[in-house]
């Protein structure tokens, strides 16, 4: 079976472009294998952030999106290639906020690395 690992790219979007910190994101898992289904987290360590966060939003893009899973005030809006959650926030003393989906890999005809880009927006603080 074939095995697609994924770069993932992290951009974090803020109105302030020179104003540190920002929030670290991270996802796991970072590879998976073709026709697998398999559940990604993502994390958000806002803790002394330059803004609180108002949205998220990932890329899947070649990945079929099963399920986003469900957390207070958040909503998902999942499309062709990407999901993006609104209607909350997170605040900056939040050390870990988590977003989770279920995704399924498509097949390959040999090991590939996709890059997903993982974005957050929000309001300054500052």
């Amino acid at each position: 079976m074939k095995k697609w690992l994924i770069a993932f790219i992290f951009v974090i979007l803020s109105q302030l472009a020179l104003a540190l910190p920002n929030p670290v994101i991270t996802i796991n898992p970072t590879s998976v294998y073709e026709y697998s289904t398999t559940a990604f987290n993502i994390t958000v360590n806002n803790f002394m952030g330059n803004e609180v966060i108002t949205q998220m939003e990932t890329d899947t893009a070649g990945f079929n999106v099963i399920n986003v899973t469900y957390f207070a005030n958040w909503a998902s809006v999942i499309s062709q290639d990407n999901i993006t959650w609104t209607g909350s926030s997170i605040p900056t003393n939040v050390i870990s906020a988590l977003f989770q989906f279920t995704a399924r890999a498509p097949a390959v005809t040999a090991n590939e690395t996709r890059t997903w880009l993982i974005s957050s927006t929000g309001a300054s603080t500052q």
